[in-house]
């Protein structure tokens, strides 16, 4: 049984770790024992995915010519950014051995995404659970969050917020080509 929480960057997820006891450094990872059980923390460093550029959603278009751009993809296929490709490698293996995972990413739309991007890509397919820090990271804002855990199903809104926003700001860079 292990417990895997992701956080938004290494520096918060030192935080979170220390604050749940968590000691053990490895390789962008820091484990331990939380409530007798064995726990593993990992971070990303923002978003680790982004969406495909407009050329590659359709390769046939021509920017001369709006008409070529219709009708419009779907928004929201994905891929791994270079810089998080070696981050999202250690949290898929960590999320291998994984039997719940706590998102533990900022309390915004923003936060949500970077977390359940991660999982969706993993992939993972077990409980999620989600930390709700509204605080300072500090060792009370953490216990506090801890106690309080969302589950997963509670913040989904808040990803579908960011997945719309998203959407639509990739739509309207694909269309501001044509002009």
């Amino acid at each position: 049984m292990t417990l895997v929480i992701i956080a938004e960057s290494r520096e918060k997820g030192e935080k979170i770790a220390a604050a749940m006891g968590l000691s053990k450094k490895g390789d962008k990872r820091i484990s331990g024992t939380y409530n007798g059980r064995r726990a593993v923390l990992c971070w990303a460093s923002g978003h680790l995915f982004q969406p495909i550029d407009p050329e590659q959603a359709k390769p046939d278009c021509n920017w001369f010519d709006p008409k070529s751009l219709l009708p419009l993809p779907v928004p929201g296929k994905m891929k791994l950014s270079e810089r998080g490709g070696p981050l999202f490698k250690v949290i898929k293996d960590v999320l291998k051995d994984a039997t719940e995972v706590w998102i533990g990413t900022d309390a915004d739309r923003e936060g949500e995404a970077i977390g359940r991007d991660d999982i969706r890509y993993a992939p993972y397919k077990g409980p999620v659970k989600r930390l709700w820090f509204s605080g300072a990271l500090e060792k009370a804002d953490i216990d506090k969050a801890i106690r309080d855990i969302y589950e997963s199903a509670d913040k989904i809104p808040t990803w579908r917020a960011q997945q719309a926003r998203q959407g639509a700001d990739w739509l309207w860079q694909f269309l501001v080509r044509a002009y």
